[in-house]
């Protein structure tokens, strides 16, 4: 029997997320103004006959190292000394850099400086395209997107679970968490936002530096890229299961549940496409958060299965397009499990319930449907905690 598939989940506390997203942001932001300095000093300033003044190398922390360049030019007659280095200005790292810097442009030496038109004592005597705004750009981004999907899961996760709903045949529906097109949706958006945004920051790079491969520009291209695709791995897994499954509907013969109490399920699912379905699971899942505290240090490590109960169900094999599976389920709810948690309580450890459904299909990806519910305690549970 295959295992009931459930994400994990852990309720993060909100202002995690929201300073992972805020500390990206900012990054993001400099990366971006840094990269756009870079772009407009070495597309607008204009080459000038300088002399190398100074030329030394400094130490900057532990293991960087910094160039230090003084040199002298002049525009319409006009005197001026120059200290920035780059076109987006002076820093420190490790390496030869620093060295080859200074070894390329040494006291008493003849070179070319390149100055602004509309204020000649800003230049820069080094014309080569920095990678660091560009890394700092993708990666500032990687860590707002991170710090996002933190907070939202937060957030989601103190949400009140809508209650089913009841139709007029008198059984009450349950509502998935999201459906395959939404999915599908989501991750495609997500998937074209990304490679927009990074074919910009490397694409910059890639126009400035002429074409010209290098190793930054491979490394980088490569590790967006390979980020993008689980983005799209995940659009296509949602679109293939858009195009073969519709919709489910599942519902319950009540509108609580609780802990000792029988559920009993019926599904309803209707297929786009001819399918052979290898297995159909359902069940219920009961997902554990847990807060760690060790001395000073707090940390909340992903959902674990707390309790489960799973039931694997006899179906036709064969459906042509437009036919519906329909089948029923029933279950206890364990005594011994804990009920859900209030959605905004801090006190952990929080158990949060799902009704599980999965559809194993030839040839296709897994379907799996996740639908929030609420447990609560019943009286015959609740007399198994006093006895106990």
């Amino acid at each position: 029997m295959m295992p009931l598939q459930s994400a994990s989940f852990a309720r993060i506390p909100w202002f995690l997320g929201f300073i992972f997203a805020v500390v990206g942001l900012v990054c993001a932001v400099s990366g971006w103004w840094f990269l756009a300095t870079q772009h407009f000093r070495l597309a607008t300033y204009l080459p000038v006959e300088a002399h190398v003044i100074e030329s030394r190398v400094i130490a900057s922390g532990q293991d960087a190292h910094q160039p230090v360049i003084s040199y002298s030019y002049s525009v319409q007659g006009h005197r001026y000394e120059g200290h920035r280095v780059s076109a987006i200005g002076n820093y420190a790292t490790t390496g030869t850099w620093a060295w080859d810097i200074a070894s390329r442009f040494p006291a008493g030496a003849n070179a070319t400086a390149w100055y602004s038109a509309g204020d000649p004592a800003s230049s820069f005597i080094v014309r080569d395209v920095e990678f660091i705004p560009h890394f700092v750009a993708i990666f500032g981004f990687v860590f707002f997107l991170v710090g996002g999907w933190v907070l939202l899961q937060s957030l989601e996760g103190r949400r009140l679970v809508t209650p089913p709903a009841r139709g007029r045949d008198g059984r009450f529906y349950l509502r998935a968490e999201v459906s395959n097109g939404g999915a599908f949706r989501l991750f495609a958006a997500a998937a074209i936002a990304w490679y927009a945004y990074v074919a910009l920051v490397i694409g910059d790079y890639w126009v400035l530096n002429r074409l010209r491969v290098d190793a930054f520009s491979v490394i980088a291209t490569a590790i967006t890229a390979g980020l993008g695709l689980i983005l799209l791995v995940q659009a296509w897994r949602c679109w293939k299961l858009q195009h073969a499954f519709m919709d489910a509907k599942l519902s319950v013969d009540g509108g609580r549940f609780q802990l000792g109490s029988l559920v009993r399920l019926r599904i309803e699912q209707g297929f786009v496409r001819r399918l052979l379905i290898d297995e159909l699971s359902m069940g219920a899942v009961c997902m554990r958060s847990d807060r760690v505290t060790n001395g000073t240090s707090v940390n909340y490590p992903p959902a674990s299965v707390a309790c489960r109960v799973q039931k694997r169900l006899a179906v036709n094999r064969d459906y042509s397009p437009g036919s519906q599976l329909s089948a029923a389920c029933e279950f206890t709810l364990p005594d011994h499990a804990e009920p859900s948690t209030p959605p905004r309580s801090s006190i952990f450890p929080i158990y949060q319930w799902y009704v599980l459904v999965e559809i194993a299909a030839q040839g296709e990806p897994t379907l799996s449907l996740r639908f929030p519910i609420v447990v609560e305690t019943g009286s015959r549970a609740a007399a198994v905690r006093i006895n106990s």
